[in-house]
């Protein structure tokens, strides 16, 4: 393997695999500008509602800005559809 690898049709690294298919409990995402961690958080998500059939109430995303934090609420709503309520919040 070359270090990459596919996730739903987009190129992923294996840290950022890795970090999509996390097990229990909470994780943290510590990374720069255009590095994926939109990406990440969303397919992340996903993961969680449709493989592991959690309640999307009990998801809590947190980011740096209230920006990302709308960004990353329109990304993954898009991407999950489900009736039920996330929560995403921007620590500034």
């Amino acid at each position: 393997m070359t270090g990459t690898a596919e996730y739903s049709s987009i190129e992923l690294t294996e840290s950022q695999l890795a970090a999509i298919r996390h097990g229990e409990g909470p994780m943290l995402i510590i990374a720069g500008p255009g590095s994926g961690k939109t990406e990440v958080m969303t397919r992340r998500v996903s993961r969680l509602i449709h493989e592991e059939q959690i309640n999307p109430e009990h998801i809590l995303c947190i980011t740096f800005t209230n920006k990302a934090a709308d960004q990353l609420k329109d990304k993954i709503r898009d991407l999950v559809d489900t009736p039920k309520t996330f929560k995403v919040e921007g620590a500034l």
